[in-house]
C-alpha cells in the first residue's frame, strides 16, 4: 500500500483557497449589490487574499517588497511568495490531518 500524500494535497489545497475564495465572494458580493449600497470590487477581495501573506512577512521580517525598484519585480516577488505562504499552510493543514489520521488508525 503506497502512503498518501496529504502535505501535498493540502499544500495544492492551500493554493486553490484564495482563487475559489475570490470567486465566492466576488459572486455573493454582486448578488447582494441590489440589498446592500456596496460593492467590493474584484480587486478589493484579490487584494486582501493578496496582502495578508505579504503583510505578516513584513511584520515578521520586516522585508517590503512594495518598496522601490522596477514595479514588475516586487509583483513577481509578490505573487511568489503569496503563494507559496498559501502553500506552506496548507503543507501544515495536510501534516496535521495524516497525523490524526494514523493515530486514530492505530488506535483501532
Amino acid at each position: 500500500m503506497t502512503p498518501k500524500r496529504y502535505w501535498l494535497r493540502g499544500g495544492l489545497l492551500g493554493l486553490f483557497f484564495p482563487v475559489v475564495a475570490i470567486l465566492i465572494a466576488t459572486i455573493i458580493s454582486g448578488l447582494l449589490k441590489p440589498f446592500y449600497n456596496t460593492h467590493l470590487s474584484s480587486y478589493e477581495i484579490f487584494s486582501f487574499f493578496y496582502s495578508f501573506p505579504l503583510l505578516a512577512l513584513y511584520e515578521i521580517t520586516g522585508i517590503d517588497l512594495f518598496s522601490g525598484g522596477e514595479v514588475l519585480i516586487p509583483s513577481i516577488m509578490g505573487f511568489g511568495i503569496v503563494a507559496l505562504c498559501y502553500f506552506l499552510v496548507g503543507i501544515i493543514i495536510g501534516w496535521i490531518y495524516r497525523e490524526i489520521k494514523r493515530r486514530k488508525n492505530l488506535s483501532l
